[in-house]
């Protein structure tokens, strides 16, 4: 079985939409190692019908499925395309755990202000334990990000 064909056998039917049953993020966006190289699924996809994506073009879902891989659901488009894709469909600018991006829930956040408030923790040991970089503790602490 060649690459291509151990690539396809990974998708099923679901509505009108062909999703991936592979790893997927934590968004949703499947991913595949093919070519020696790891890549969004819906880009391989892309490729694999319509042959390379020129550099700084985003392949864009109308069905706004992450891990769907149905060549007619899929488009190119620029930088702010895919902004505005993005804004049209109410995802910009979500916070806390909604946003995807996010790397902690909103209940850790308040954990860790809890514990920081109480004091004798240092935020770079809060960084340590749960994962995150320093300056990702100070945003939490001083509410610039998890509001």
């Amino acid at each position: 079985m060649t690459q291509e064909e151990r690539f396809w056998k990974k998708f099923r039917c679901v509505g009108d939409c062909l999703e991936w049953t592979g790893y997927r993020n934590k968004v949703g966006y499947g991913h595949y190692r093919f070519n020696g190289e790891m890549k969004l699924i819906h880009r391989v996809v892309w490729e694999l019908n319509n042959g390379p994506i020129s550099e700084g073009l985003f392949v864009l879902h109308h069905c706004d499925n992450p891990p769907c891989g149905e060549i007619d659901h899929l488009f190119l488009g620029t930088t702010q395309d895919n902004i505005k894709d993005c804004c049209d469909k109410n995802r910009r600018n979500q916070v806390g755990e909604n946003n995807n991006c996010s790397k902690l829930t909103n209940e850790e956040v308040d954990i860790i202000r809890g514990i920081y408030n109480d004091g004798g923790v240092t935020m770079k040991q809060l960084a340590k334990d749960f994962g995150v970089s320093d300056s990702a503790i100070f945003n939490y602490v001083h509410q610039q990000t998890y509001r």
